[in-house]
């Protein structure tokens, strides 16, 4: 029999920033950093074999923020990230720079209480894929991703709790 695990953690921090340029509308800022652990394991005849890998990812966007009605803001920002990625067995280790060349997000997202709300986004990636330490890249890559979420408010503090498509760590090891 063939068993496979799984498991997958992930953190991440987003901060934005907004430069008013009417009543209306804004000049987004964004800055997001993030990690990925993740182990897979796959157990063949009672023999396990597993790969561990870590992915640090740091970004940066701007673009417009549209406000209606004071209720609802649709924002769409251009996106640069970095990514360094290692995966270990317990024979080999790789290593891979990638970087996101141009990212592109748009985002909608509703108050339906002054203290309550909701949001949903796209995300769209072309990866540059360098192998170890190489700058010039290997290969390319596309994804579209997307996300949901709820939001809490209170006072200038908000909490957010997101749903989102994520693909997993990938290797060649």
């Amino acid at each position: 029999s063939i068993t496979d695990r799984t498991n997958q953690v992930r953190g991440a921090a987003i901060v934005r920033k907004y430069i008013e340029r009417s009543k209306t509308r804004d000049l987004g800022l964004l800055l997001r950093t993030g990690y990925v652990f993740q182990s897979y394991e796959t157990i063949v005849s009672n023999v396990s074999s597993s790969i561990t890998s870590g992915q640090f990812d740091i970004g940066f966007g701007m673009g417009p923020r549209v406000k209606i009605r004071d209720q609802i803001e649709v924002a769409a920002y251009g996106v640069l990230n970095y990514q360094s990625s290692t995966a270990r067995t317990q024979n080999a280790q790789e290593q891979r720079q990638d970087i996101l060349l141009p990212g592109f997000n748009v985002a909608a997202e509703a108050m339906l209480r002054p203290w309550l709300r909701v949001r949903g986004g796209m995300e769209y990636t072309l990866t540059a894929r360098s192998p170890g330490e190489e700058i010039i890249p290997a290969t390319y890559d596309d994804s579209l991703l997307w996300s949901a979420g709820v939001g809490f408010v209170h006072h200038n503090f908000d909490l957010n709790l997101t749903l989102a498509s994520r693909p997993p760590v990938e290797f060649d090891i």
